[in-house]
């Protein structure tokens, strides 16, 4: 197989892996999820705008009992979850958001550990595969003179 359709084979396969994780995010979320599920998923997603370090889920803090309130309210409601997440991110900004967003940019955070994780097993692949082609040295008569000569320069040294 010559270097350039080897490329284009790694670049369909990389392409292929992609859609493929897309699709399973896509029918990951779209699950049959309950209401306390999608609390309790949307809560996880925002910061505690008080805490450092913990979602809303996790946090006992007064502001964060009354995002869960806010967010519970907008499920019961049959708002999306942007229309959730969207007044959180207007009052405290985005680091308010602990998952970069699916879309746009967001999407590139999302498929770029996947595209350099398939794109180093693919040139793992690629070199493993040459090195095995490599042809195995057989060692010629004078390699074998001169090793045995240093072999006995060697031994009379250390004797």
């Amino acid at each position: 197989m010559s270097a350039g359709s080897r490329s284009r084979v790694v670049a369909w396969a990389l392409i292929g892996i992609a859609l493929v994780v897309v699709a399973v995010t896509v029918v990951v979320r779209s699950g049959n999820e309950t209401d306390e599920q999608r609390v309790a998923r949307l809560s996880r997603s925002l910061a505690c705008p008080v805490c450092t370090g913990e979602s809303v889920a996790a946090s006992n803090a007064s502001e964060a009992q009354v995002m869960r309130r806010q967010i519970r309210e907008g499920v019961a409601a049959g708002r999306s979850d942007a229309e959730i997440t969207d007044p959180f991110v207007v009052a405290y900004g985005d680091d308010i958001l602990l998952e970069p967003d699916a879309g746009g940019l967001g999407a590139i955070v999302w498929a770029l550990p996947v595209l350099l994780v398939a794109g180093g097993g693919a040139a793992l692949a690629i070199a493993l595969r040459r090195w095995s082609r490599a042809p195995r040295l057989v060692a010629t008569a004078a390699d074998e003179e001169l090793v045995a000569r240093l072999r006995a320069t060697h031994d009379r040294e250390t004797s």
